[in-house]
């Protein structure tokens, strides 16, 4: 079974994609697994830096906008808890939430979402 591309790259690949299709919406990636040394993270995290964020925010009109986790297609990636929980919440507070496998089906999942909600 060959390997996907990595994470980074499938995310790339989806942004590059939205700005593109979408210019007019505000998208940022939110950096909870960058690599970064005890010192770093420590202070991140008194920042404010949530473990378990999702990857992507996209700013929708009216206020809204969707989390968007990116996983790789191969080897299949998961969530882990702390993201479920996340999500979890994020959903419970009326938030939206996509998880993608891979830029083609985040893209797919995210013209769904602008249809089904009338965007």
């Amino acid at each position: 079974m060959k390997n996907s591309p990595l994470e980074s790259a499938e995310q790339k690949g989806f942004i590059d994609w939205l700005r593109n299709k979408h210019p007019h919406l505000i998208s940022f990636s939110i950096p909870n697994g960058a690599t970064m040394t005890k010192r770093e993270a420590m202070k991140m995290k008194n920042e404010g830096l949530l473990e378990g964020v999702l990857d992507i925010c996209v700013m929708l009109p009216f206020g809204k906008s969707v989390f968007i986790e990116m996983k790789r297609v191969r080897p299949k990636g998961r969530l882990s808890d702390v993201q479920k929980d996340f999500i979890k919440k994020a959903n419970d507070l009326g938030h939206d939430t996509i998880v993608a496998w891979g830029a083609e089906d985040a893209s797919i999942k995210f013209l769904r979402y602008l249809e089904d909600n009338s965007f």
